[in-house]
């Protein structure tokens, strides 16, 4: 069965909408696909900053990071549920992605 992996950005719990889209969509894409969901709740990954830049740099990724990173990899399809924020998405996906490109 195909890998199929969810990047959930939604931090309201019970009040969010792109959550209320998400449901029925998960629900058919179970049915085809071995999913699973990484949720991102905000604290979760640091803003890239002058140490981050440096470790990254000098070699060092942190573990978790690099598995994170080739799980996306290894997925043959990628869902992103993100609210639209500000006429953008939110900043923690923003750092996620960041932080898992170039690491496979």
């Amino acid at each position: 069965m195909k890998k199929l992996i969810v990047i959930d950005t939604c931090m309201r719990e019970d009040e969010s909408r792109t959550r209320k889209i998400l449901a029925p969509l998960m629900d058919e894409l179970r049915k085809r696909y071995e999913t699973e969901e990484i949720v991102l709740d905000g604290c979760d990954y640091q803003a890239v900053g002058r140490r981050v830049l440096a470790e990254r740099s000098s070699g060092y990724v942190p573990r978790e990071i690099v598995c994170t990173a080739r799980k996306l990899a290894a997925a043959d399809r990628l869902v992103i549920a993100a609210p639209f924020w500000d006429m953008s998405f939110p900043a923690i996906l923003k750092v996620f992605l960041g932080a898992q490109i170039d690491k496979t």
